[in-house]
């Protein structure tokens, strides 16, 4: 019954955010996943908690580093 609860809960979000911004229901379920990402990441505190790992550690080559 908890999953059922939940995918019903989801399934409502979507629609009606679908409904609210007159857009499908795969581009509302996206915009609601990343805004889901997103939020954490924005905290609000300064402290950018998803920007604090080296850029090496993210995946994220240097211009400097693409040349080598």
């Amino acid at each position: 019954m908890r999953l059922e609860k939940k995918m019903k809960e989801a399934y409502h979000s979507v629609f009606y955010f679908a409904e609210k911004n007159n857009a499908g229901m795969r581009q509302a379920a996206y915009t609601l996943a990343v805004g889901r990402v997103v939020e954490p990441c924005s905290s609000g505190d300064g402290s950018e908690s998803c920007n604090n790992r080296p850029e090496k550690e993210k995946g994220i080559k240097k211009s400097s580093e693409s040349n080598e």
